[in-house]
């Protein structure tokens, strides 16, 4: 929805009748400008992309002491939980930030 209102918001800024691809990837990159993502996120955003399950794993941080990273994930909805009736519930990275994600593994080779 709120990429949606988003997408109505930019074509009318453009003066635009309809969204159409151009206003839709403005957007997306208006939209992903609003996600916070700490460089100690992208190693577990990798993990749950690829294997479709949460870690466990914590960061100390300076501020909240030791916290589980996913937990953090999921509650900015960096991470997004699905379910699927063969598959049972499985997690991924939200659409919305793939694309920094992929530029974080592309540093990572």
């Amino acid at each position: 929805m709120r990429l949606a209102k988003t997408a109505c918001e930019v074509a009318l800024r453009k003066q635009a009748n309809q969204v159409d691809l151009a206003t839709a990837q403005d957007a997306v990159r208006e939209v992903r400008r609003t996600y916070s993502i700490e460089d100690y996120h992208f190693p577990e955003l990798a993990a749950v992309h690829s294997t479709g399950g949460l870690t466990s794993k914590t960061y100390d941080s300076p501020r909240e002491g030791k916290i589980v990273i996913c937990d953090k994930l999921l509650h900015y909805k960096l991470v997004l939980g699905y379910e699927d009736p063969k598959k049972g519930r499985w997690f991924d990275v939200n659409p919305i930030v793939i694309e920094d994600l992929d530029r974080w593994q592309a540093t990572q080779d």
